[in-house]
């Protein structure tokens, strides 16, 4: 062997033993020591070893460690290697393929060398492994029967034990699922036919009864198998077939099943050393999958199992801190858990120190918060357990915790990815549970400091803050330092209103009237740095459906928001008209709206913040004798949205109305030109709008027209400002025709949030690997992601520069395709009505629609038949009822002028009348 060889050989022996975590050094230790295999056999042998005790081995691994062993001269000292590899093998991968190869291994073994009661355990624990291996479970059990059969005697055949023994294991065999049942079923009768003839027709009918049973039950799980026998390295249909078992099938049989599911996909998942040097976090779903599983069942017979998959886990994902934060979370605080959760402690170290060391890539900080919490959690119960046995570790343990408190809340706070920041509550409520004050109050300190401008912080620190009895004139000066940090209308309201209850509580008029001209001032400078953007406020539940409508030059309408400028008025007089809710609060400011129900109660709506709070100072006052009540309407508003697109509005109040009484219903105009369905439904109360949310969310309603069940989204309005979509959508292009939807959000990640990623569906038959034309359009939330997007610009990807441009705008109006025989134009048509509404209204009117294209800015449409008499029936009525408003039929040429600006003189349109219609006419 040449000399810089054995130089690097011995000095990679020492890396890997200094560090055992290093992956990349066993690997390359492994590969020069198999350059001679034969001189380095024993060293070689221990370098597997060692790796194999820290890291998962591919199957493409353990077929190169089976071929080193060869070399082994000794016949009895290399049988005794392989069968203790066949042994590690099993631990990894027990399935059906290599416990075929290990059985026939052990029967090709002379007699006296191997005890037949070694055989006898190994076939019980190959059948508890793989008995129920759907595709290939046969081959272990006619290893297993051929073998057993050998021992049944000529004579006296029915009374042998041998033969009563195989005869169980038959019709055992004929219980489980299996793609080769009747294949087996076959082969129980040709066993019967050839030891048991006299009774072959009881068995026959008995071993029918069994496999009349199985096939039954197979149903159950065959989609999912068939699945995965099409696309076995599909990591999607292990996650649902696991779920699927562990939701239907009853606990005690669920888990031989579970467990052989689960090494089914890792023999499949990891076959070359390539799939785990860099596994896949599809693959990573699906060991969470299988542990939560575990987790779920809380059966003291899954607790070893458990403990095992877990420490796999880190072995398969050495890198990742969500095997670490399973591997904390499942130990026991025993010193043996303790001992495991210290060892992971120090394999993350090693490997993060090498992350962090190479310096191109960092580790997502949702997956660090995982860890971190994780980590807290258990060193907390160490802690406490510690302090109850008055162990003498109690120091040293607290020490450790407080360290990993303070190493995590700067790493925490430095990162800022987490609106919830909840490695640093954490950190908080652990200080006040071991009431360490101090170091809590630091830490909310420095979450001030560092995001002064989140109103959620500030409330939390003031929440701190008042449980510790804080005198409330203090809490007063917190909350006057919150409302002056704000920067956003809604972060400031939240701080506002609970400002104001403290003062009104624990203040004076004085104190509340400071409170009252701080808010005023600060909402001013708000609302003056917002008017900028001449955007209309909608709400968002699902941001796939949020669109924004932008004002145009002629709607000088201020911006609205229901959600938050509305009082609820209660304990009215009965008497109590609009004209008297008007005068009452006519000194608050601009009211928008009023709405009275239930006799006594009303709804007032307000143009600004300001106003409400002037409002709410009137609560207790009297009108006409009654005291009334004034109070902030708010969450009594629901966004609904995906209901069936020709469901009538008027059907939408009438399913509401069975939560309570709906204040007002709100549709989105269409003037964007793309369909918005979606809407607002206002109720009277929070509770009826909750009720709604618990009742329809998720239900399902068909659609006359599309024949198709759709299920509704239903989600408490939360108002929210956005820059238009305009501004914040770009488009990619000559992007790598394999690169799917997760490829491609990888790309940007680091720009910001991503809203919506949209790849267009392809007209024309794409190649077996392409998941793309070579563009997609891409929409962040905020304007700055966008620009770090656009500063992408032709940067390289496998080669292709990817372009990053704005999306233009193409709304360009083709009336060419309308048929002029069989086609009207609509004017007055509610500008909120969908294009398959409108459809489902006409349909039902005149006959069936071939297409619609509607204009909601002019308030009109023009319309398809299919049949030209419809479109003549429609002409004839002149105008007719459309949900709210009456429309009225124009020609299409009155409509195409309308929307290209041309003046035309309404008449009459000029269709194609049928004679029949005609005839009609005529008669009447």
């Amino acid at each position: 062997m040449d000399d810089q060889i054995k130089l690097t050989i011995k000095a990679l022996a020492q890396e890997t033993t200094a560090d055992v975590f290093n992956g990349q050094k066993h690997d390359q230790y492994i590969e020069l020591l198999r350059l001679n295999r034969k001189d380095n056999l024993a060293e070689l042998l221990h370098a597997r070893r060692a790796k194999l005790q820290h890291y998962t081995l591919s199957r493409e691994e353990f077929t190169e460690w089976l071929e080193d062993l060869s070399e082994i001269e000794d016949n009895m000292s290399r049988l005794a290697e392989v069968v203790e590899l066949y042994g590690l093998i099993l631990k990894t991968y027990p399935t059906a393929p290599y416990w075929k190869n290990y059985l026939n291994f052990i029967l090709e073994i002379e007699d006296s060398e191997v005890s037949e009661e070694l055989i006898r355990d190994l076939f019980t624990q190959a059948l508890k492994e793989v008995a129920d291996d759907y595709k290939d479970g046969s081959l272990v059990w006619e290893i297993i029967l051929e073998h057993l059969s050998k021992d049944i005697p000529t004579t006296h055949i029915p009374q042998s034990p041998a033969f009563r023994m195989v005869l169980a294991l038959h019709k055992k065999r004929l219980l489980y699922p299996s793609l080769s049942l009747d294949e087996s079923f076959s082969q129980f009768l040709s066993f019967i036919s050839k030891y048991d003839q006299e009774n072959y027709i009881d068995h026959m009918r008995e071993s029918t009864e069994i496999v009349n049973r199985t096939k039954r039950a197979q149903r159950y799980i065959e989609k999912h198998e068939l699945g995965i026998l099409k696309d076995p390295s599909n990591p999607q249909l292990y996650i649902e077939y696991l779920e699927s078992i562990h939701t239907h099938m009853d606990s005690s049989d669920a888990g031989p099943l579970l467990n052989n599911v689960f090494r089914r996909f890792l023999y499949n998942a990891y076959p070359t050393r390539s799939s785990l040097q860099n596994p896949s976090k599809e693959n990573l779903q699906v060991w969470l999958t299988y542990i939560y599983c575990l987790y779920e069942r809380q059966l003291d017979e899954d607790k070893d199992t458990l403990e095992l998959t877990v420490l796999d886990f880190v072995h398969t994902y050495p890198e990742s801190p969500i095997s670490y934060s399973e591997l904390i979370r499942s130990c026991p605080t025993s010193d043996v858990g303790y001992e495991v959760f210290k060892l992971g402690l120090q394999r993350w170290d090693s490997v993060k120190r090498v992350v962090e060391d190479d310096g191109s890539f960092q580790f997502p900080y949702d997956e660090w918060k995982v860890l971190a919490i994780a980590i807290l959690h258990f060193r907390l119960t160490i802690v406490q357990e510690a302090k109850q046995e008055n162990s003498k570790e109690y120091q040293q343990e607290i020490n450790a915790l407080y360290q990993d408190i303070h190493a995590f809340v700067d790493y925490a706070i430095l990162q800022n990815h987490d609106i919830f920041h909840s490695v640093e509550k954490l950190s908080i409520s652990i200080c006040i549970k071991l009431g360490n004050l101090k170091t809590a109050t630091l830490i909310i300190d420095e979450l001030i400091r560092k995001f002064p401008d989140q109103s959620d912080v500030w409330l939390y620190a003031i929440q701190f803050h008042k449980d510790q009895s804080m005198k409330p004139q203090d809490i007063s000066r917190i909350y006057y330092a919150a409302a002056e940090s704000a920067t956003s209308v809604e972060g400031f309201e939240k701080i506002v209103e609970e400002w104001l209850q403290h003062e009104h509580v624990f203040g004076d008029v004085y104190s509340i009237r400071n409170a009252m001209v701080v808010s005023n001032k600060q909402l001013k400078r708000l609302a003056g740095l917002e008017a900028a953007i001449e955007e209309d406020v909608t709400t968002q539940v699902e941001k796939e459906v949020t669109k924004k409508r932008k004002l145009s030059d002629a709607e000088e309408i201020p911006t609205r928001s229901r959600e938050t400028f509305t009082i609820l008025v209660s304990n009215l007089p009965i008497s109590t008209t609009k004209a008297n809710l008007e005068t009452f609060f006519n000194d608050c400011g601009e009211i928008r709206d009023i709405v009275l129900f239930q006799n006594s109660k009303a709804i007032v709506e307000f143009s600004h913040e300001q106003e409400v709070f002037t409002a709410l100072t009137k609560n207790m006052k009297k009108l006409d004798g009654n005291t009334i009540r004034v109070e902030r309407k708010l969450e009594s508003t629901v966004f609904v949205t995906n209901y069936p697109p020709s469901i009538s509005q008027d059907s939408i109040r009438k399913t509401f109305s069975e939560c309570g009484d709906i204040v007002s219903l709100r549709f989105p105009t269409q003037r964007s030109n793309h369909t918005r369905r979606f809407c607002y439904v206002e109720f009277a109360t929070a509770d009826q709008a909750k009720k709604a949310v618990f009742i329809f969310n998720g239900k399902k309603f068909p659609d006359s027209l599309t024949k198709r069940d759709y299920e509704l989204k239903v989600a408490i309005s939360q108002p929210t400002k956005l820059t238009h979509i305009s501004e914040r959508k770009v488009r990619l292009n000559n992007i790598p025709f394999t690169y799917n939807e997760e490829d491609i959000r990888k790309i940007f990640q680091d720009c910001g949030p991503i809203e919506k990623l949209i790849i267009p569906s392809s007209h024309r038959k794409r190649s077996k690997n392409q998941n793309n034309d070579g563009f997609a359009f891409l929409t962040f939330e905020t304007v700055e992601a966008t620009q770090r997007a656009l500063n992408k610009n032709e940067f390289l990807v496998e080669g292709r520069k990817i372009e990053v441009s704005k999306q233009k705008s193409t709304n360009k109006d083709d009336f060419r395709e309308f048929n002029d025989l069989s086609t009207i134009g609509l004017e007055n048509v509610n500008d909120t009505l969908t294009s398959e509404q409108l459809k489902a209204l006409l349909t039902e009117e005149f006959g069936p629609i071939s297409r619609i294209k509607l204009f909601p800015k002019e308030k009109a449409a023009i319309v398809e038949f299919e049949r030209a008499s419809d479109s003549g029936n429609a002409t004839m009525k002149s105008k007719f009822e459309l949900g709210s408003t009456e429309a009225t039929v124009r020609s299409k040429a009155d409509i195409v002028g309308l929307v290209n600006g041309v003046s035309t003189e309404h008449k009459k349109p000029n269709l194609m009348v049928p004679a029949s219609v005609q005839r009609k006419r005529r008669k009447q």
